[in-house]
């Protein structure tokens, strides 16, 4: 009797350990690279465009909800830039202790392209995802530029008053958006 519980009891202990040292299911992530063939600098052209604020230009971040009225868009961080003069123009790069002059400039928004688990692709005016600038109530329009300003910049992404929902947007959609700046110094 004696031997059989042992033997139970080890046999017990040989199950347990071999359960434990089972192999876990392997696990996994995601990565992104986004990113937008920028135009070209001309060096000696006499100004800079630069970030104001934290983040870089490639860095913004959208937030979305999802409860029961589907899927939408909550949020998005702030990107800012601002046009400054080029202090000593044959001396490369943007030295942000001597290249500080702020530049009047006008901007406009070419192009918004978003990609929803796919490449992006030019949106409609009437899409559902606008830029907005400078915490304005009205997003930007195509091909309008602003009014001249040598203040900085600051843009964000809301979703289009009464624009549907694209139906891609979904649970685990990857979603990219980019926007088009041209940005004309007038100095």
């Amino acid at each position: 009797m004696k031997k059989t519980i042992l033997a139970t009891l080890l046999l017990s202990f040989g199950m347990t350990s071999s359960v434990m040292a089972a192999p876990q299911p392997p696990g996994g992530v995601t990565l992104q690279w986004t990113g937008s063939v920028p135009a070209i600098a001309t060096p000696g052209a006499g100004y800079w465009i630069v970030k104001d604020g934290e983040l870089d230009f490639s860095a913004g971040v959208l937030t979305f909800v999802n409860d029961t009225n589907g899927p939408a868009l909550q949020s998005s961080s702030e990107i800012g830039f601002k046009v400054v003069k080029d202090a000593t123009p044959d001396a490369n790069p943007y030295d942000p202790g001597t290249d500080i002059e702020k530049v009047n400039y006008s901007y406009m928004l070419d192009n918004l392209k978003v990609g929803i688990n796919g490449i992006p692709a030019s949106q409609a005016a009437n899409g559902y995802f606008a830029v907005h600038a400078n915490g304005a109530d009205t997003p930007l329009a195509l091909n309008t530029a602003s009014t001249l300003s040598d203040e900085p910049t600051r843009l964000t992404i809301k979703s289009n008053a009464g624009a549907t929902t694209p139906v891609a947007l979904i649970p685990g959609a990857d979603v990219v958006v980019q926007s088009i700046i041209t940005i004309t110094p007038d100095f």
